[in-house]
């Protein structure tokens, strides 16, 4: 089973690890990014899958 992923939009890097995103909820929030995720896909406004427990951009 796999876990339930939340839609949200990347707002800004903050550093190599770690962004800022926007949820559908409204609130905005300080994240971890995966290693796995391609930086140069990480546009302003981009819709990323957040992980619904951590938050984590996956």
């Amino acid at each position: 089973q796999s876990v339930p992923l939340v839609i949200g939009q990347f707002l800004e890097a903050v550093d190599q690890n770690t962004g800022i995103v926007g949820s559908t909820t409204g609130s905005n929030y300080y994240v971890r990014i995966l290693s796995t995720i391609d930086r140069e896909l990480l546009k302003t406004g981009a819709s990323v899958a957040l992980h619904k427990h951590s938050n984590a951009l996956v």
